[in-house]
């Protein structure tokens, strides 16, 4: 059914719904409206969706797959996506971003979480300290500070146990992930672009592409650098790079080249492989 003209009563017994009901859901959705010839019409919140091809695009790609559209309506219709659009600037370039409102949210939970972890702990350190302070005055003498190093110590575990089980969550969402593989575009030396699936073979400690000749091994333990790289295309989109450097008797003999649509994939797709080059790459020296 083709909603650029639809007729609510046509869509309403199409989906089996009361037109009353459809018409609210609609236009609370933001990305649809009801004019009062009761014709369904696509927002422009919908119209982005629509034209976006990747999670992070240009302004002025946007307005120029959109034709008849401004730029005001496009900042109207970021406003009024519920979240799901947000405008970024990387090198002075204007950006639309979609984005998912949950996970952002769960990100906002875990970093709050982490504040809320570091007031605690600054809290209990200045309790010790006040503590010490109130001995001194009833001693009258220097009091051991063991009490204050301990209390720290004890603090510092909790934090470091903590951080490495952010890290244990990270490397498990990551591996769930890449063991079923994700559809990422692989660019050889010659900066031509291949769509490959990209997955990481646990048994042979490997990433994996695999292409029209078959799958393709690189080992975590020959990885001597992976590094994250963002640029500006010359059809001015902005993707992110990561390229892991292969090594192979003490000199690097490959790059591998993979553009990821979303930064904050690239990034930990960066940090979980150096975390296993660099776990692989100290048993082999051990």
């Amino acid at each position: 059914m083709n909603l650029e003209d639809c007729l609510l009563a046509e869509l309403s017994q199409g989906v089996a719904e009361d037109p009353d009901e459809l018409r609210f859901a609609l236009e609370q959705s933001r990305r649809f409206v009801v004019d009062d010839d009761h014709v369904v019409e696509k927002t422009v919140v919908q119209r982005v969706f629509d034209v976006m091809e990747s999670d992070i695009e240009t302004m002025t790609e946007i307005l120029n797959k959109l034709g008849g559209a401004t730029e005001a309506d496009v900042r109207a219709a970021v406003k009024d996506s519920l979240g799901e659009l947000k405008i970024r600037v990387a090198n002075d370039i204007e950006l639309i971003e979609r984005v998912d409102p949950e996970e952002e949210q769960r990100a906002k939970r875990e970093e709050e979480k982490v504040l809320r972890m570091k007031e605690k702990m600054a809290k209990k350190k200045e309790l010790q300290k006040r503590r010490k302070r109130n001995k001194k005055e009833e001693d009258g003498e220097d009091s051991d500070s063991s009490e204050e190093l301990g209390g720290q110590d004890a603090a510092e575990k909790k934090a470091l146990a903590f951080r490495r089980l952010q890290v244990q969550i990270k490397i498990e969402e990551f591996l769930k992930s890449y063991t079923r593989g994700q559809n990422l575009v692989k660019i050889n030396a010659r900066g031509k672009r291949y769509a490959r699936r990209v997955y990481v073979d646990t048994a042979k400690r490997a990433l994996v592409i695999q292409g029209a000749n078959g799958p393709k091994f690189f080992p975590f333990a020959a990885m001597k650098e992976v590094d994250l790289e963002t640029r500006t295309t010359k059809e001015g989109r902005v993707e992110t790079l990561v390229i892991c450097a292969i090594e192979k008797e003490g000199r690097i003999v490959k790059e591998l080249t993979l553009a990821f649509p979303d930064q904050a994939k690239a990034s930990t797709f960066v940090n979980c492989v150096t975390l296993f080059s660099l776990a692989l790459r100290r048993t082999q020296s051990d």
